[in-house]
């Protein structure tokens, strides 16, 4: 239980892309989006990250460390690559300590099996997704009608919020 005057650290999960996600939590809070659309919008949700106050709280994020993939074009790959150094920005300029975790490190913390060569990205994804909602029952974006989108994009993220707890032993 925190003291008086004193929060819970923040964990930070960052899931980029256009498809991805970021969610932070704190203590029972969750706070959550898919990938804002523009530079403003990411910025201002890193803004309004809560600073914890007490003896060493802080503000930790891990941001899962992605790479070009063959047939990907060159245009999506510049895009994505500013887009995921934009997010590394936002930390640096927040004063958030942060590490870049590989999917396979992150999901094998979090219960992810390894994904078998048959199953097709979307089944992944679901499963995935399957994973969010027992660890976080009771969480709302769960419960919202036509939002498997908003759920798909958000269950990365949040799982890496979870394994960024677990590493730093809260």
């Amino acid at each position: 239980m925190p003291k008086e005057n004193e929060t819970e650290n923040v964990f930070i999960g960052i899931d980029p892309g256009k498809q991805g996600g970021l969610v932070y939590i704190q203590g029972g809070e969750i706070c959550y989006t898919q990938m804002p659309s523009t530079e403003r919008e990411i910025w201002n949700w890193f803004d309004e990250i809560p600073e914890p106050e007490g003896p060493l709280k802080e503000r930790i994020a891990v941001i899962e460390k992605v790479h070009a993939m063959p047939g990907q074009g060159v245009t999506s790959m510049f895009t994505f690559g500013q887009g995921y150094g934009f997010l590394r920005a936002c930390l640096i300029a927040s004063g958030i300590r942060f590490q870049e975790v590989t999917p396979r490190t992150w999901q094998k913390e979090v219960g992810v099996p390894a994904k078998p060569k048959e199953l097709t990205k979307p089944e992944h994804k679901l499963r995935l997704l399957a994973i969010a909602q027992q660890l976080f029952p009771r969480m709302p974006l769960w419960k919202e009608k036509k939002a498997k989108g908003r759920q798909l994009a958000v269950c990365d993220a949040l799982l890496i919020a979870e394994y960024c707890r677990r590493e730093n032993n809260a």
